[in-house]
């Protein structure tokens, strides 16, 4: 399936569109964790975008950190569900990866919310 990875604005409109896919999704599954009113744009200001697209349709994004003190904080994940279970989070997790030990990471990290997978922080040296 021909495939692309491209970073992209926070205001890029299929960004904005998965975002709002994942807000729904964490309001159904982790409502009582999230304040009121919470959208995954809040802090994105930080982070660098990076959109997966199958045939030109955007399927999923991660957003990442710049480098600080030799860590990466990997901020938000998310794939459509039409496209889970095929690799494109691993895809975009080893892109972020890629892209932190070129600017000299020596870790990720990524937080969650009790319910969804548990965060880890793995050693990229």
């Amino acid at each position: 399936m021909e495939q692309e990875i491209r970073r992209v604005n926070i205001d890029n409109i299929d960004f904005l569109e998965l975002c709002k896919e994942l807000d729904n999704l964490l309001n159904k599954i982790v409502a009582e964790q999230r304040y009121p009113n919470a959208n995954c744009l809040e802090g994105l200001d930080r982070f660098n975008v990076y959109i997966m697209y199958k045939k030109r349709k955007p399927v999923g994004f991660v957003a990442f950190s710049n480098v600080i003190n030799g860590v990466v904080e990997i901020g938000l994940v998310f794939v459509k569900e039409k496209y889970r279970c095929y690799g494109v989070a691993t895809k975009l997790f080893e892109y972020a990866e890629n892209i932190a030990k070129d600017q000299g990471a020596k870790s990720l990290i990524l937080d969650t919310y009790e319910r969804l997978e548990q965060a880890y922080m793995e050693s990229i040296e």
